[in-house]
């Protein structure tokens, strides 16, 4: 099993991509594009502590599983220095119908 981290600022979606930041070596480069590559299961995603831009990030998240038609996939939310030290990890699931496990 491996699991795939992303950052804050990684881009999900191939049109998250500048073009004059593609990199065009034949390795996938958004989310979406190593999902399919290396069928991801597993992944950790950085939150800011930013609800606004957490939720969207979720949001987007959940889209590229419904639009691909994974399987499920578990998630687990690191949060970043902003949140409070005490918060556990938070592990869910998004399966391909956009529930929520």
């Amino acid at each position: 099993m491996a699991r795939h981290t992303l950052g804050l600022s990684d881009p999900i979606h191939e049109p998250d991509i500048p073009a004059e930041e593609h990199l065009n070596d034949g390795l996938p480069q958004s989310l979406g594009s190593c999902i399919d590559t290396y069928g991801l299961k597993h992944l950790k995603v950085k939150i800011s502590g930013d609800q606004a831009s957490d939720i969207d990030c979720l949001n987007r998240l959940q889209s590229l599983i419904i639009r691909q038609g994974s399987e499920t996939i578990e998630l687990s939310l690191d949060g970043t220095s902003a949140l409070a030290p005490w918060r556990p990890l938070l592990t869910i699931g998004i399966n391909s119908s956009g529930a929520l496990d």
